[in-house]
């Protein structure tokens, strides 16, 4: 009989129990890794002596790469405090408190890493001056940080005394770049179990001569998993709209983390980013691209673990929180990626809020207001006027219940606690009216209960952060929303919304068009596709040219293989129509897709005009170098690639020309040609069409050892780098993943 059992979950995450050494080990640690846990039978409720409590893992292996496919590959959170509190290790007087801390497994790098977010994770800001420095008064100050010692049991504990861990392998540093040294000896884990490196991401696991290897790499394209399914739903255009997006917490292996999404005045905001934001929002039709901003609750991993994503957007996307959220997100990102705190402002819009005030943001007005919490946390209330009346959504994630905060009040003066007022503003602040209001209600130590709010004055209540069923008392207080459902606060004109969204995505693309003819473009036929409907066939010559307003299409190629996802804003079929040409490509809807149909006499009519046909052409094939370039995993929308064609410059080289030092000031795109890479004489190497030459700033006092000819005829697309990397996905791929080499040559 084997003495090591083996189980893969899914992409990147995989259990290796060893029973008679006690060890069960989880390999790789994915934002859904406990859900997926749970929904295969390895976390069951064991309650002992009366006491509640789980099984699970007792060990935890890192992938070596902190980010895999544009998703977190090590957030170890939840993990942690399935078996900290779950299993009940760090539970005063729980049976378990006394068994083996959590055992942590990875490389010094990503140990240390973890340490740092885990540490975040658990207690946000650790310091009355970390929290003054927020803006915070003395006497709040105070309180906060007796509220953060009534959670954290009396005492805040390093990362060292909540984690034993267990390093693989000593980091090499050479230059900029971090290598790791292959062919390690094996490590004792604990009881006589080894683990062993084999290569980047693969790993041997030994026990008394037997052997297992997992694999935590993630191919190309591939995703980590999801516990849950959804539908497609096609998402509405109306003044002020509420879409429910997540009503389960961390642990419910059936919906999604407590969430929302508010469409106001035809611009999309999101409330949180929790896991699997972008399958979530996907399944409503939205990408990235769509979403104007997110307003942030707090930074535990089912509110956070998908600001990788909204990160690697092609926009910076506006981030609304208060100074104290913010502080304490800064510095759980900083320590999760080991980047500086200001590498967060690089790659979102942040707008601080002050608690307590109504703020506009384009008419939509919202108030953060404090709520208890182990790490720092803000609710919001919004509303927005509408023919002399207010109407409003209260978002109430997370919270936490009367009961529990009553006990946190000190009952006389030198006793640890919070002030009897504070109670009562926090209590009356939960309480405020809302036409609709979402309530955290997962009970808990931590979390709120519904039937506080049975004397709640609003209109309508939803129960969301839910691990279980709701009671029938419950049910008297509110509803439990379904993922997709909506609340209409203030209806609008669909036609009006498209045809405006239709008009500044013209713009964007036409810049040199009157007004006149942008309204004579944008008055096409609205047409909706269906989730799978394939509108352009490849082969196909198109009549229409498909402006996409909403959704998520797929481009595919046969002979190439290439698919790409295009988002609202894509002119579809563009390219075939104007050469009068079969398109190359079939276009098939992922989500329901809005679209406004342009025949395409008028649109050549148009082009014709403004003498724009070879413009688009070009830019039609800059935005397939580029797309196919720098990002495998992940697309710019068409209005961020339009921006930037509409800043490159088109250098020719003839052939044996060489490229000037202000050229390696550019990011090149070999457009057409070869170039020959000659450094210190020597030849390294010939990059074709489909190549990018960039001087990394590491070297760029290198200049003048390092000579670039053209061995024929050869067009350049240039692009300034100061504005390339002013783009959070640009950012990151030039900046951070594989911190950048000298010259990419993907031919």
């Amino acid at each position: 009989m084997s003495k090591i059992k083996k189980i893969s979950i899914g992409s990147g995450l995989h259990w290796v129990e060893i029973p008679d050494a006690d060890l069960r080990i989880q390999c790789g640690v994915p934002a859904e890794s406990v859900k997926l846990l749970t929904q295969n039978n390895l976390i069951q409720r064991a309650d002992i002596d009366g006491f509640f409590s789980e099984t699970g893992p007792n060990v935890l292996l890192l992938s070596e790469i902190p980010v895999q496919n544009g998703e977190f590959s090590n957030l170890t959170e939840f993990s942690i405090l399935q078996m900290l509190y779950r299993q009940g290790k760090l539970i005063p007087g729980h049976p378990n408190s006394q068994t083996d801390r959590p055992l942590v497994i990875g490389t010094p790098n990503e140990v240390e890493n973890q340490k740092k977010y885990l540490y975040r994770g658990n207690y946000g800001l650790d310091s009355r001056k970390e929290i003054t420095d927020c803006g915070i008064s003395n006497d709040l100050t105070d309180e906060m940080m007796q509220l953060k010692l009534k959670f954290a049991f009396g005492k805040i504990l390093e990362a060292e005394k909540l984690i034993d861990t267990v390093t693989l392998i000593d980091t090499v540093t050479i230059g900029q770049v971090d290598t790791v040294t292959l062919g390690q000896e094996k490590r004792e884990i604990k009881n006589g179990v080894f683990i062993k490196r084999l290569n980047v991401n693969i790993f041997e696991i030994e026990y008394e001569g037997e052997q297992v290897v997992v694999d935590l790499n993630l191919k190309k394209g591939e995703r980590y998993q999801v516990s849950y399914q959804l539908d497609n739903y096609e998402t509405p255009m109306h003044h002020f709209t509420i879409l429910n997006s997540g009503e389960g917490d961390g642990w419910n292996v059936d919906l999604p983390c407590m969430a929302s999404v508010i469409i106001f005045k035809g611009k999309v905001y999101i409330i949180d980013a929790g896991p699997s934001l972008i399958y979530n929002l996907k399944a409503l039709g939205i990408s990235t691209s769509d979403i104007e901003g997110v307003f942030h609750t707090h930074a535990h991993d089912d509110h956070f673990a998908s600001l990788m994503q909204l990160m690697r957007s092609d926009k910076k996307i506006k981030y609304f929180a208060t100074p104290l959220v913010t502080s304490s997100v800064v510095k759980k990102v900083s320590g999760l990626l080991n980047v500086s705190e200001e590498k967060f402002y690089d790659w979102f819009e942040v707008n601080e809020l002050e608690f307590d005030k109504w703020h506009s943001i384009d008419g939509l007005e919202v108030k953060p207001l404090f709520s208890p919490h182990p790490v720092e946390t803000n609710i919001f209330y919004f509303r927005t006027l509408f023919e002399g009346t207010y109407k409003s959504y209260a978002h109430l994630g997370d919270i936490i219940s009367f009961e529990n905060l009553e006990k946190m009040v000190r009952k006389s003066e030198g006793e640890s606690g919070i002030s009897r007022k504070l109670f009562e503003k926090i209590k009356n602040d939960y309480l405020q009216f809302a036409n609709y209001k979402k309530i955290d209600a997962g009970s808990g130590m931590i979390h709120g209960e519904t039937t506080d709010f049975i004397d709640d004055p609003s209109e309508k209540i939803a129960i969301s952060h839910l691990s279980r069923k709701m009671s029938q008392e419950e049910k008297k207080v509110g509803t439990q929303r379904k993922f997709g459902s909506l609340e209409v606060l203030i209806e609008g004109d669909k036609q009006q919304y498209s045809r405006e969204k239709a008009i500044s995505y013209l713009i964007q693309h036409f810049p040199e068009l009157s007004d006149d003819d942008l309204n004579l473009l944008a008055q096409g036929s609205c047409h909706t596709f269906e989730p799978g409907t394939t509108f352009i066939h490849e082969g196909e010559k198109p009549n229409f040219i498909y402006l996409t307003l909403s959704g998520i299409t797929l481009k595919k190629c046969t002979i190439s293989a290439n698919i790409n996802e295009l988002y609202a804003g894509a002119c579809i079929g563009e390219a075939s129509v104007i050469q009068n040409a079969p398109s190359p490509y079939s276009f098939e809807t992922v989500t329901y897709v809005n679209t406004i149909k342009i025949p395409s006499e008028k649109y050549l009519e148009i082009l014709k005009k403004y003498q724009l046909t070879e413009s688009l052409l070009n830019r039609s094939r800059f935005h397939i170098s580029l797309q196919n370039l720098l990002f495998s995993d992940s697309s710019l929308s068409s209005s961020t690639l339009d921006k930037l064609f509409n800043t490159t410059t088109l250098r020719n080289l003839k052939e044996n020309e060489q490229l000037s030092e202000h050229d390696y000031e550019m990011l090149n795109f070999v457009q057409k040609g070869k170039v020959e890479l000659i450094s210190n004489g020597s030849s390294r190497e010939t990059i074709g069409r489909g190549g990018i030459i960039w001087l990394d700033k590491s070297v760029s006092h290198r200049k003048s050892e390092i000579k670039i000819i053209a061995k024929e005829d050869t067009d350049l697309f240039q692009v300034q780098e100061q504005f390339m990397s002013s783009i959070p996905l640009v950012n990151w791929e030039l900046e951070l993943k594989g911190k950048i080499p000298l010259f990419l040559n993907k031919t």
